[in-house]
C-alpha cells in the first residue's frame, strides 16, 4: 500500500510541474485504421481472422442443421499510427 500511495504522490508532484509550464504545446496527429466485417457464413482464414479465404463446405448435424452456416463479425483496430 506504501508503494502505491508513494507512486501516486510522485505522478501528482510531476503532473503539478508541467500544469505551470507556459509554453507547454501538445499536438496529436496521426492514423487510426478499424475493419468492421459480417459475414453470413463460417470462412476458413489465415493469421487469427485476418485474411479470410473461403466459405467453408456444408456440414450437417443430425437433425439435418448446417453447422457452418452460423454468422459473425468483429471489429478491429489493427493498424494505428500515432507520431
Amino acid at each position: 500500500m506504501r508503494k502505491y500511495l508513494f507512486l501516486f504522490t510522485f505522478l501528482l508532484l510531476s503532473a503539478n510541474n508541467f500544469a505551470q509550464d507556459k509554453d507547454f504545446n501538445y499536438k496529436f496527429y496521426g492514423q487510426v485504421r478499424t475493419d468492421l466485417y459480417y459475414n453470413s457464413r463460417a470462412n476458413e482464414e489465415t493469421v487469427d481472422g485476418l485474411f479470410y479465404m473461403y466459405p467453408k463446405d456444408k456440414v450437417y448435424d443430425s437433425a439435418g442443421k448446417d453447422l457452418n452456416a452460423t454468422a459473425n463479425g468483429s471489429f478491429y483496430t489493427l493498424y494505428t499510427v500515432w507520431e
